[in-house]
């Protein structure tokens, strides 16, 4: 048996686009998450911003077409796809997330974020309603 789900919460790096075919459509958008930690060794900031394409297919794209928009923070669950294919010459992957879930923070979470108010993990709490926080006793970590 294998498992393949990946979570991703970030903000939407472009405002998506929607693309329509005969049989169907998909919305694609790329969004930043960043990750921001201090350095043990020389106490300084450090920041690493991981960019991933997701892709919303059929009548959910459709509609998160209508509100998604640049800068929005977003929660993605789904599966990671890798895909090779070749180009000039040269061998090349491209990685994205097909979204079964996308959920948007609140408006009240979006303008907290802007202020730097409330951190990505209490704004994915909010959403989702799962526990974010590190501060776990030894009886709840099961192993």
């Amino acid at each position: 048996m294998s498992i393949n789900k990946v979570m991703f919460a970030g903000n939407v790096g472009q405002d998506p686009e929607l693309k329509e075919f005969g049989s169907g459509c998909v919305l694609k958008f790329s969004m930043a998450c960043t990750e921001k930690w201090t350095d043990k060794n020389s106490g300084d900031q450090k920041e690493q911003v991981t960019w991933m394409t997701v892709s919303v297919w059929g009548n959910r794209g459709k509609a998160l077409h209508k509100f998604v928009k640049k800068g929005m923070w977003v929660f993605v669950s789904g599966k990671l796809r890798v895909s090779k294919y070749e180009k000039d010459g040269e061998n090349r992957t491209f990685t994205e997330i097909v979204a079964d879930d996308v959920q948007v923070a609140p408006r009240s979470a979006q303008k907290d974020q802007k202020s730097s108010t409330k951190s990505t993990g209490d704004i994915f709490a909010e959403v989702s309603g799962i526990r974010t926080d590190e501060r776990y006793t030894k009886d709840e970590i099961p192993f």
